[in-house]
């Protein structure tokens, strides 16, 4: 059922995003759901201030379980992107995760983000024909059910009823990915 808004103020905004992913970080031990915090807390120094423990003690609790799963043989289960994403993590080490910098390069500003320079290329190599495709029920789409649990916030938008999941997929802190579930014939 849709909750209140989150939209009544910027503040009220930001206090909702910020316990979504603190509840994403302490209610779920999933390599997906543990990049996507610490992504949107790297944007964020005041984020990051808050979040920085929990992430590192979460870290160490994900790491060891992996290494632990890995000596024993059993199945990674995973996303193949994010069992690539913690490995280079690991590699680096958490101390030596460099959070999203910015800087202005003329009228622009650029930021390097040390996270998604972890991410597989993906889609570099399909040539594209235009700025859509066919949909694909087998690829990766945002009616998928495990990320139900990243579900920002549903309700009444326009005389709409939208889903926004938090997303990582944005360069901008507390980016949100806006879907009409209606239109894909499922709820949020």
């Amino acid at each position: 059922m849709p909750v209140a808004s989150p939209f009544e103020s910027p503040v009220e905004f930001r206090l909702n995003f910020e316990r979504q992913l603190a509840s994403l970080l302490t209610d779920f031990d999933e390599l997906g759901v543990y990049i996507l915090v610490l992504a949107n807390a790297g944007f964020d120094s005041a984020l990051w201030e808050r979040l920085a423990d929990p992430l590192q003690e979460k870290y160490r609790y994900l790491a060891q379980s992996m290494i632990e799963r890995q000596q024993q043989g059993l199945l990674l289960d995973d996303a193949e992107d994010d069992l690539q994403v913690f490995r280079c993590l690991m590699t680096l080490g958490f101390d030596n995760h460099q959070n999203t910098v910015f800087r202005q390069a003329g009228p622009w500003e650029v930021q390097f983000n040390q996270l998604r320079s972890f991410r597989p290329p993906r889609m570099t190599g399909k040539k594209t024909e235009g700025v859509s495709a066919p949909f694909d029920p087998d690829g990766f789409h945002f009616n998928k059910p495990f990320l139900r649990k990243e579900v920002f916030w549903h309700g009444w938008l326009a005389g709409i009823v939208h889903c926004f999941i938090t997303s990582f997929l944005s360069s901008i802190f507390m980016g949100c990915l806006c879907r009409n579930p209606a239109r894909a014939g499922h709820s949020c």
